[in-house]
């Protein structure tokens, strides 16, 4: 494994769960305020 691909795995390890959380504090509120203003 080249050095270039561990720091690219070890990039997306850090980057991935911060991803997440953006996803579920913006994406998900988002989500449910459509669904209540279609109920």
């Amino acid at each position: 494994m080249s050095i270039e691909a561990r720091e690219r795995r070890r990039a997306l390890c850090l980057v991935g769960p911060a991803a997440l959380w953006t996803l579920a504090f913006f994406i998900l509120p988002f989500a449910a305020m459509l669904a209540l203003s279609f109920r």
